[in-house]
């Protein structure tokens, strides 16, 4: 037997052992998983503050991250070897060759026209039964079995919507003084006076008005508005007694 003649009688077994023995990619679900997280954002006027009415304005901004991920089944799908089917398929095999290898020609000449659901099934089951040593696929009799699952990585996608905080909780101070906690309209809005602040004669003058927004990881909004000197003296001088300063 010539060399060129093994080396197509290799080619051959080849093909039909890729056939009977296959492993299938089947998806078996989607995961999806999403946080959002908020962030907030205090606008308050420039100093410095020569009122006593100061008006913030509060806009949460809510990043929310969604990914997701597929499960993969791997699924192997083999057809069991009987010897007493050879006694057709290798025949059959040799009858369908020049077939397939016409189909194949037809096919190419026709840039792809005819379908691959007619040829290449042909094509394999003809390499297939060609191989005396495994049977050729049959869909009758094929067994699968379950390799487990894998994760392919899916989108990851990230969307930001900036709203008004409604009634959302601020803590304001004259700085060194005891907060209060106000919350802010439905708009995101939140007015106070400046003189209804406590401040402790003893602290002497301020300087600054801090507002914050408490969160549980502590990285809330602050912002700090710097007093006129004599505005902040004025306060200073009217802290323990009800003032009306100019607004």
């Amino acid at each position: 037997m010539s060399a060129r003649t093994l080396a197509a009688v290799a080619l051959v077994a080849a093909l039909g052992c890729a056939n009977s023995l296959r492993t299938l990619e089947v998806e078996d679900g989607l995961e999806r998983n999403e946080m959002t997280q908020t962030r907030f954002d205090i606008r308050a006027p420039e100093g410095p503050l020569r009122t006593s009415l100061v008006i913030l304005e509060v806009d949460a901004e809510d990043v929310t991250v969604s990914s997701s991920a597929r499960t993969v089944r791997m699924i192997e799908e083999v057809t069991p070897y009987q010897a007493l089917r050879e006694l057709y398929e290798v025949p059959g095999g040799l009858v369908a060759l020049p077939l397939s290898f016409v189909w194949n020609a037809l096919d190419m000449l026709l840039l792809g026209f005819i379908p691959n659901e007619v040829v290449e099934p042909f094509t394999h089951w003809t390499f297939a039964a060609l191989n005396p040593v495994l049977n050729a696929e049959s869909a009758s009799r094929v067994e699968r079995r379950d390799l487990g699952t894998r994760l392919l990585p899916g989108t990851n996608e990230s969307q930001r919507t900036v709203r008004p905080a409604a009634t959302q909780w601020i803590e304001v101070s004259l700085a060194g003084a005891p907060s209060v906690r106000l919350a802010t309209d439905a708009h995101g809005r939140l007015s106070l006076f400046l003189d209804e602040l406590p401040w402790p004669r003893d602290l002497g003058i301020p300087r600054s008005v801090v507002a914050t927004v408490p969160t549980a990881d502590g990285e809330g909004a602050r912002a700090e508005i710097e007093l006129d000197a004599d505005f902040a003296e004025y306060l200073a001088l009217n802290a323990d007694r009800p003032a009306s300063p100019p607004r």
